[in-house]
Formats: structure tokens, C-alpha cells, sequence
């Protein structure tokens, strides 16, 4: 199978699977979003047990997916999936998530709350194929009604990441949303979903990584 119609094939089944996701999965899941002092950026960080990941994202410039990593005694390191750099680490107590995170060059404090499961703010993303592009949107909702979106891009010709790109404004109430790529190029419909399952993000990681076999 050639790499960009295994990546494709991957892309449809995690829709298919995320489109299944029951209350259960909603239960056990917590969400964390708050902001990046000092910066424009927004970070979601997803708790399943002793398992997190997330999602670092100023509106384009900035976008970082965060590989899943374990917790010890409420403390765990903060990974870049795609480069598995570590940018800082978490303090997750009760229903605030505290930390550090390398934003650009610089190490910068952040907080973030736990949201409810089922309310608008939260962490989605969504995923769409544009000619030979793979487009991998992610959105990070604050409780006071502002967000941070971006679209990471795969070249599936040659498998290489591309800049990402400013998402459009997503409304958490919409069953779809149009993401693009490339000037000239006509957007994809998609359907944007919630992330409440952690390995989710690791597939997305792997879905933007130059090495998709």
C-alpha cells in the first residue's frame, strides 16, 4: 500500500472510531484549558487516568499536538509528538492543570481549569484530505468564549509536514466545518469532534510525522 493511502485509510478509521466514542469514554476523560502567559497561545491538556496529552496553539503560527506521557504523583512532562522534545511539564491537582511550556524561545507559566464534558469549551479536532494533502485541524475552546485553532499539514506525495495554517472559527454546535490548504484550493467539509479519548493524539501525532509507513 502506497504511504499516503495508508495514512488516508488511518485518517477514515479514527472518524469512524471518534464517531463512536459512548458516555463512557466521556466520563473518564478530563479536560483541561486555560491560557500561556505572555503569549497569544491556548493549551488543552486531556486526562485519561494516569495518562495525558494535548494541544499547544496560538491561531496558526504555533501548533503542537503533545504526546501522551504518565503522570507521577500528579506531575508529568510536557512532549512535542513530532519531535519528541520536551517543552516543559504539568501539575495536574484536583481541577487545575499548572505548568511550564516552551512557547517560541521562551519558558512561560501557564493555568488551565477543568471543563465540563458535554459543554462547548474543550479540546476538538478534525481531519480531511485536500488533493494530496492530509489536514489535521485542532481547536482549543476557552470557557469565556474566545479560541485558538490551527490546520497541520501533510504532503502525502512525500510525507513531509507543511507550515500549518490559521483555522477557521469553529462552532462547537455545528456538525461540520470547512478546513483548507493551499491558496486556490477548494476547502474540505469535514466533522469537527471532541478529543476525549488520549490515544487519539497519539495517532494524530503519528498521521504528521515525516515517517508514516
Amino acid at each position: 500500500m502506497k504511504p499516503w493511502l495508508a495514512a488516508l485509510v488511518v485518517a477514515v478509521g479514527i472518524l469512524a472510531s471518534a464517531g463512536g466514542s459512548g458516555a463512557d469514554d466521556v466520563a473518564r476523560a478530563d479536560t483541561f484549558v486555560g491560557r500561556v502567559e505572555g503569549s497569544d497561545a491556548y493549551i488543552a491538556i486531556s486526562k485519561d487516568g494516569r495518562k495525558i496529552g494535548g494541544y499547544l496553539c496560538d491561531g496558526g503560527a504555533v501548533s503542537r499536538w503533545l504526546e501522551y506521557s504518565w503522570l507521577e504523583k500528579g506531575l508529568a512532562p510536557l512532549i512535542a509528538g513530532t519531535t519528541g522534545e520536551e517543552l516543559g511539564s504539568v501539575r495536574i491537582a484536583g481541577g487545575t492543570a499548572t505548568g511550564m511550556i516552551r512557547v517560541g524561545a521562551q519558558d512561560l507559566p501557564f493555568r488551565a481549569e477543568r471543563v465540563h464534558a458535554g459543554d462547548d469549551p474543550g479540546l476538538y479536532w478534525a481531519i480531511a484530505k485536500q488533493q494530496d494533502r492530509l489536514l489535521v485541524g485542532g481547536w482549543i475552546l476557552h470557557p469565556d468564549g474566545t479560541q485558538r485553532g490551527a490546520v497541520s499539514r501533510l504532503n502525502m506525495r512525500t510525507l513531509s509536514p507543511l507550515p500549518a495554517l490559521a483555522a477557521p472559527t469553529l462552532d462547537p454546535r455545528s456538525p461540520m466545518v470547512e478546513i483548507g490548504g493551499d491558496t486556490g484550493v477548494p476547502p474540505v467539509v469535514t466533522e469537527p469532534q471532541p478529543l476525549v479519548v488520549i490515544n487519539i493524539i497519539a495517532i494524530l501525532i503519528g498521521l504528521l510525522l515525516p515517517a508514516v509507513q
